[in-house]
């Protein structure tokens, strides 16, 4: 019998029928182990341990009844809680597993996508939440965020507008710095004028202007007592001044003559000059007559003369 028991130690043969299917494992304990996860296996030795324990009662249920059938039946009757038979003999030269048919539990693999069911619908709602409070805690900031870019943005259209109505006043004082700058180049052009004729005038009073009257010209040659006019402008003088008149002659009697009539002021003078010299008369703004001559009385000789006159003013 120890034997015996070592043997059962070692290897062991569980019979499971779950509806209408039989489930045979065979083989040591460690190795039915791996097949079985572990709650299995512990309902399986326990089924087994009551498996062994229920021998005896049947053992002597054919003594009672001498009808073999009626055995059956009552070894049946004695496990309430489980049809499983359980058997302990230890076969020779049999395959270490025996499987006749093996089904997966419904209600567990049910359980199992129930509970894979439950964990991805957790998984779901706690990443619905976190994005709910994130979007509750980061939503006014966006919203606080925007309502300061769209006032910033009405600060610069006003800064702009202010700018371009800047610019524009800045163009228009520009244009009127511009005229200003014209204006002042003109008024600068006019003051210059104005200058040049102050300055002319000036000159007028302290006779610094001259003009060539005649210039240096060949007479003709004159007889003795005989005068020529050297010069004479109709629309007369602008200004009032001098003449100078300059001879060179042959004869020592020569002379130069001026004549003119202005505002009823007769003038009519004449300065000799002899063979050179130059003669001065004061003129007003009128028309003048310069002549010269010579009071030569011997008639044998021509007078040869070389005149010139300047009018200052």
């Amino acid at each position: 019998m120890s034997n015996k028991d070592e043997t059962d130690k070692e290897r062991s043969k569980i019979s499971m029928k779950i509806g209408n299917v039989q489930v045979e494992f065979e083989g040591t304990s460690e190795n039915i182990k791996k097949l079985m996860d572990k709650e299995m296996f512990d309902f399986a030795k326990k089924l087994e341990s009551t498996a062994k324990q229920l021998p005896s009662s049947t053992e002597s249920a054919p003594k009672v009844a001498p009808k073999p059938p009626e055995v059956a039946p009552k070894a049946k009757i004695v496990p309430p809680r489980s049809i499983t038979s359980t058997k302990a003999e230890v076969v020779a030269k049999k395959p270490r597993f025996t499987l006749s048919k093996k089904t997966e539990k419904p209600g567990k693999k049910r359980t199992n996508w129930r509970n894979l069911a439950t964990a991805l619908m957790m998984v779901c709602i706690v990443l619905l939440a976190s994005v709910i409070g994130v979007i509750a805690y980061y939503l006014p900031t966006v919203s606080d965020l925007d309502s300061q870019i769209a006032e910033k943005d009405i600060t610069i259209s006003s800064l702009n507008s202010n700018a371009t109505s800047l610019a524009a006043q800045v163009a228009d004082l520009q244009d009127d710095l511009d005229q200003k700058d014209g204006e002042i180049d003109d008024l600068e052009a006019d003051v210059a004028s104005l200058n040049a004729i102050t300055e002319y005038y000036v000159s007028l009073l302290l006779l610094n202007e001259s003009s060539a009257l005649v210039s240096s010209t060949a007479l003709d040659p004159l007889n003795a007592s005989e005068s020529i006019m050297i010069y004479r402008y109709e629309y007369g003088l602008d200004y009032a001044g001098y003449v100078s008149v300059s001879v060179e002659s042959t004869s020592n009697t020569t002379y130069v003559q001026l004549l003119y009539a202005y505002k009823g002021v007769e003038f009519n003078h004449n300065v000799t000059v002899g063979e050179s010299g130059t003669a001065y008369f004061p003129v007003l703004p009128a028309v003048i007559e310069i002549w010269v001559g010579n009071t030569d009385t011997y008639t044998g000789d021509l007078v040869n003369a070389t005149v010139s006159a300047a009018y200052y003013y």
